[in-house]
């Protein structure tokens, strides 16, 4: 119900790329013939790392690191290339499909992330309405008529928390009868919290819609909120609200589309696939999920046009394909409008990428040189792999000389089997031992445990080394025998913190020296990939010769952005 659900709904599966200050074109480097520009430079390090460094020095490593990479990157495209790499079909597929996400990302980046930079004014408003808080309830349906009669209902006086236990489609709250608990301006979606913040304590609204469905929303309780003063929390806040303004552009940008797409859902066929699911369905209330079977369809009604909208269509047996992949809770009900609603998403892919093109953002520099981009990546990743290292092996006595010469870092340490209670303090670890000694039932004691991941079977901490848990381990071997129960034992644990542990010796096991035949894969991975890396780092070195590759560090100090 929360805002941040609402943006698995919008603009699905668009991944956000931040875009990039242009700086004087300079070239940073040359390979070969190609040149890179210490524009694309940086484009392609703000498309690959999502934050920068907080040092100088940091960064300008980081920057080093990416240079020698994207170097290496265009000695493997170009390989690629003179090998005809792009002109397979599994690399044209591959491009083909990633152009219409890039195109997705593209034009949400213009129309939502551009546009949702706060103003002052906007982040002053914001700071003000974050001085008081709410508590409420809701009742969600995702039916408006529903909504109303339950509406009615409260009117004539029916009980709010009772008609939310009965009637509310929100999982989440359903069983605490609607209750959202206390929050502030901003969290929820933003229908819902206008409409929220508009009434007065054991006020009631009317039904209001947002992208989740009908709400019918009552207001136990207001109260103000304690703030920091504004030039504090002001950079804490900015980035909420541009948070929450790219979640409403998303939202009222997708429900334009839907207008200006021309979508529109064929009541008839809709009606096959109702009935259909009807049949399939016995007994399923409208809050249930709907159950679709392809076999019950014919090839004809497959082939039925279930919605039209500019430039595309979707047939019943694709809205059948696409509905399998869902997840049962993110199947509708068995209501008209939840299915029309689901086509419309299920028609959002193609209609964004028309809008794309209309919008030319194919055409667009930024688009263009992220394609680019891929292609160069798709060409480098092919041959690196599948040419250059594809038959990279070791052999058998390269495998066993290393075993031979290594064999200390295949040895099993020395380690105990317990059973563990670990407790804050050391009092109540005293009394746990003593009605451990008593009557031995870890399975009771267990459950007091610190350790929530041995609560619920009987303590059980399983093989532990000196490594794992020093105290333990040293308290074990040295001071205890097989069948023991002792302690308490005082440790820190990095994940629970400070503790007394109790614990039962169950089995002492010696170090001892793995077997070849035991590590013979781990030692045969280690060696490919070392061998791999120096294969790779040889052909670069090589490369980098043949072709003259040549770095400006002047240029690559020009592109630092950190000041300290």
């Amino acid at each position: 119900m929360r805002r941040c659900v609402l943006v698995l709904f919008l603009f699905a599966a668009i991944v956000f790329f931040s875009s990039c200050a242009k700086k004087e074109e300079k070239v940073i480097a040359v390979i070969g013939d190609a040149k890179l520009t210490a524009e694309e430079f940086n484009q392609k390090l703000k498309n690959r790392v999502r934050q920068m460094p907080a040092t100088r020095e940091e960064e300008l490593n980081l920057r080093k690191n990416m240079l020698d990479g994207l170097i290496q990157e265009k000695l493997l495209a170009q390989a690629g290339l003179e090998v005809r790499r792009d002109t397979m079909e599994s690399f044209i597929k591959v491009v083909k499909d990633q152009e219409e996400q890039l195109l997705l990302q593209e034009l949400y980046k213009i129309e939502v992330v551009n546009k949702s930079v706060p103003t002052d004014r906007e982040l002053k408003d914001f700071y003000e309405k974050q001085g008081e808080e709410i508590h409420a309830r809701h009742i969600l349906v995702k039916n408006e008529d529903r909504a109303k009669e339950i509406y009615q209902q409260l009117k004539e006086g029916a009980d709010f928390v009772e008609l939310a236990k009965l009637e509310s489609e929100d999982t989440a709250t359903k069983s605490k009868g609607g209750d959202l608990g206390f929050f502030q301006w901003g969290k929820m979606v933003g229908p819902f919290q206008e409409a929220a913040f508009k009434l007065q304590a054991q006020e009631i609204s009317r039904p209001v819609k947002s992208g989740f469905g009908w709400h019918i929303i009552k207001v136990e309780e207001r109260r103000k909120v304690d703030q920091p003063e504004y030039d504090q929390a002001k950079d804490r806040l900015r980035s909420a609200l541009q948070s929450y303004k790219q979640q409403e552009l998303s939202y009222a940008f997708i429900e334009g589309l839907k207008r200006k797409s021309g979508f529109e859902v064929d009541p008839s066929n809709l009606q096959v696939l109702m009935e259909k699911a009807r049949k399939d369905t016995l007994g399923a209330r409208p809050s249930q999920g709907a159950e679709f079977d392809a076999a019950a369809f014919t090839p004809e009604e497959q082939g039925l046009t279930l919605a039209t909208f500019k430039g595309g269509e979707l047939k019943i047996g694709e809205f059948l394909e696409n509905y399998q992949t869902l997840p049962p809770f993110r199947r509708p009900g068995l209501d008209e409008q939840l299915i029309a609603d689901l086509v419309y998403q299920m028609s959002l892919r193609p209609i964004l990428a028309n809008e794309a093109r209309a919008k030319k953002v194919d055409k667009s520099r930024e688009y263009l040189s992220n394609l680019n981009d891929f292609k160069e990546r798709t060409l480098a990743d092919g041959y690196r792999y599948d040419v250059l290292l594809k038959d990279v092996t070791v052999t058998e006595e390269e495998v066993t000389d290393y075993y031979e010469k290594n064999k200390d870092l295949y040895v099993e340490p020395a380690s105990v089997k317990v059973l563990d209670v670990m407790l804050p303090t050391e009092e109540e670890a005293r009394e746990v031992l003593a009605e451990l000694r008593k009557n031995d039932d870890w399975n009771t004691q267990a459950k007091k445990s610190m350790r929530s991941h041995v609560k619920h079977r009987g303590g059980e901490l399983g093989y532990v080394n000196q490594k794992i848990y020093p105290e333990i381990y040293d308290y074990a071997w040295n001071r205890m025998k097989v069948g023991q129960i002792d302690g308490p034992i005082h440790q820190q644990d990095s994940r629970y913190g400070e503790g007394y542990s109790v614990i039962k010796l169950l089995e002492k096991k010696h170090s001892y020296q793995k077997l070849l035949s035991e590590v013979k894969g781990d030692v045969e991975r280690k060696l490919v990939g070392e061998k791999k890396l120096q294969v790779l780092q040889d052909w670069v070195e090589q490369k980098k010769q043949e072709e003259g590759v040549e770095v400006f560090e002047e240029v690559l100090l020009s592109t630092l952005e950190s000041k300290e």
